[in-house]
């Protein structure tokens, strides 16, 4: 009797299970491109989308090949109307890594002479450049069209399969992934973004006849993540890239249940990936195979660690060329790059490191991830994960980060969109992550001494910049006038720029008049008139983001007046000090009023990039404090008029 009670308990809960299973899966039904479709109308909820995805459908399986070994498939369909505009670019669409052997079909939907046409574009694949609109390489790609895209891959192993895009620059209609595993093989999903899941459920396959989908020796589990009318995600103020806060999902290999007698294996972490890429044919591998014998440098071995690092970066920097390839993977020998003088991110720097260790300089790569790309995902063992490379070594106790790619950048410095959180250093023995974004501080003083007599106001700017400060106006390319950026009532009367041509510092020194400013022989004028905050940059209501700031910051005004014995300063800001909570942010104001002279210093200093949502309100405020003492205002009167 209890034999047969737990035999009908079983089905029970078989086909309570069956029925959830059969209900839980859900198909998008795609329906053909139809005439009315093309029209060039405007949608009505984002009237400024350039455009919108009406489909996006992904489908992960993990299978067994003819030989018996599991791979992974990916397929891909996207469906995607031109709204306002045609500069919609491969990268926008997540599309730019499909290879041309990977593309299935590519269709395109238009109306000509009231008639829908649709041509089969498959074979201009090849001419889509990653960034550049997709109009460039679709002739008459106009408003109203429709692309339709299917893209299939094969990837020779389960242990990284891709993750899943939900959320874009553009409104999505539907968003659909299906993954398809053997219980073997238990993947862990990360989700990042804001924007909630439609469906998220994961349950044992079945067959078109209801049974359990069984291979040998395992079950298939089908996973099923759908979303569906998503907002546009916006250009976001302090964010570096929209792309970090994205709704998406990648998964983790957690691990590899036992199988055929195999004992169970853990996945892959940080620390073997490091030791695999230390030994990577076309990473590690290729500095190893660098010829010191083939390549002689007139590096003076008497100089100190400090010298020979500046010394093999500035011929590295001055010698060799980028070609504007990314990526990790050196393609050439490095002594091919060596004498070709060009290559890659990845070559250029790894040899780099490789001239470094002649050298007798202790040097390694560093591969990190773009802030392009978004965070990087530490639950997340794969190098998949990273886009960039880099050299480093260490002195004085301090990591030194080098990237020759870009002229404007010195030892120490990496371009900003680099600055992305950790980078993993390339060790053969040990898991070792290195902070990216580092505790480099840009400076800017200015020293501004003015001078008043009768009705003329004349004086001297003296502006220092060093690290960032010096490196975006080395990247603008700035000279002269277009470095400073004086008020309307300012007249320049000479303009010097000494190391103009440096990446480490430049000082600019600037003459000027300002008589527009005087009346009547009196002067209202804001000590800190050049380079002030004189609008609160944070303007949004609320704030579900996370705040970003370029980079740490010191900024110095020394501002002095001199005046005859006929004036005196009837006015002047009062001393104050005003400070973020943890003094992150601080401002120093300091007035001081002498017999015929007026001196205000003032440090802005900012050290600390990033920022939780819920601080928004208070860096706010904080700002809006800012602002009000930076525009307060001097005044200088007659002494007569005092009196009078």
């Amino acid at each position: 009797m209890n034999k047969l009670l737990t035999i009908v308990i079983f089905l029970l809960v078989f086909i309570t299970f069956q029925d959830k299973a059969n209900a839980g899966v859900v198909h998008y039904r795609i329906q053909a491109v139809k005439k009315s479709d093309l029209y060039n109308k405007a949608f009505k909820d984002y009237p400024d989308s350039k455009a919108r995805i009406i489909f996006d459908l992904g489908r992960i399986t993990v299978r067994p090949n003819d030989e018996n070994e599991f791979i992974t498939k990916f397929s891909r369909h996207l469906r995607i109307k031109i709204l306002n505009d045609t500069t919609v670019s491969a990268y926008e669409l997540n599309i730019e890594k499909f290879k041309g052997d990977e593309v299935i079909k590519i269709t395109h939907y238009s109306l000509k002479n009231n008639s829908m046409v649709a041509i089969d574009i498959t074979k201009d694949w090849d001419g889509l450049n990653k960034f550049s609109p997709l109009s460039e390489t679709i002739k008459e790609f106009k408003p109203g069209d429709i692309l339709e895209l299917e893209f299939e891959k094969e990837i020779p192993s389960p242990h990284v399969i891709p993750g899943w895009q939900f959320e874009y620059e553009f409104p999505v209609d539907w968003s659909q992934l299906f993954l398809e595993t053997p219980d073997i093989f238990v993947y862990r999903p990360v989700f990042k973004g804001y924007f909630p899941l439609k469906v998220n459920i994961g349950e044992i396959m079945l067959d078109k006849k209801g049974q359990w989908v069984e291979g040998d020796g395992y079950y298939v589990y089908l996973y099923q993540y759908i979303t569906e009318k998503i907002p546009p995600i916006t250009k976001i103020p302090f964010s570096p890239a929209s792309r970090n806060f994205l709704t998406a999902v990648d998964f983790y290999l957690e691990r590899i249940k036992e199988y055929k007698g195999k004992d169970e294996v853990q996945g892959k972490n940080w620390g073997e990936i490091t030791t695999a890429l230390s030994k990577a044919e076309k990473l590690g591998k290729r500095i190893d195979e660098f010829s010191p014998e083939q390549v002689v440098l007139d590096f003076d071995s008497t100089k100190s660690d400090e010298v020979k690092i500046i010394s093999i970066y500035s011929w590295a920097k001055d010698n060799l060329k980028w070609n504007g390839e990314i990526g990790i993977a050196a393609d050439r020998p490095l002594n091919e790059v060596f004498n070709s003088r060009t290559g890659s991110i990845a070559e250029l720097n790894l040899l780099l490191v490789a001239l470094l260790k002649q050298a007798g300089i202790e040097a390694y790569p560093v591969v990190l991830r773009t802030v392009g790309l978004g965070k990087l995902n530490m639950g997340l063992p794969q190098v998949s994960q990273f886009d960039y490379l880099v050299a480093y070594t260490r002195y004085n106790d301090a990591d030194i980060l080098m990237d020759i790619t870009d002229p404007c950048l010195q030892p120490g410095l990496l371009r900003i969109s680099c600055l992305n959180g950790k980078g993993l250093k390339i060790h053969a023995y040990f898991e070792e992550w290195i902070d990216l974004e580092g505790s480099v501080v840009s400076n800017q003083n200015i020293t501004m001494q003015l001078e008043l007599k009768n009705d003329s106001l004349t004086g001297t700017i003296i502006i220092d910049k060093d690290n960032y400060f010096s490196s975006e106006d080395c990247k603008m390319q700035k000279t002269g006038k277009e470095l400073i950026n004086l008020p309307p009532e300012f007249t320049i009367l000479n303009i010097s720029v000494e190391n103009s041509d440096s990446t480490y510092n430049e000082k600019i020194i600037v003459n000027f008049e300002a008589d527009a400013l005087v009346n009547k022989g009196e002067v209202e004028i804001s000590p800190i008139f050049l380079n002030a905050i004189k609008e609160n940059p944070f303007t949004e209501k609320n704030r579900i983001y996370p705040v970003t700031l370029p980079f740490l910051t010191v900024f110095t005004w020394n501002f002095s007046l001199k005046f005859d014995s006929d004036h005196k300063a009837s006015e002047i800001p009062k001393s104050e000090t005003i400070e973020f909570a943890d003094k992150s942010f601080r401002l120093v104001y300091t007035a001081k009023q002498l017999t015929n002279m007026v001196q205000i210093t003032a440090q802005f200093s900012m050290f600390r990039r990033q920022f939780r949502a819920d601080s928004y309100s208070n860096i706010k405020d904080y700002y809006d404090d800012i602002v009000k003492k930076m525009t307060e205002t001097i005044q200088i009167k007659k002494k007569f008029n005092l009196l009078h």
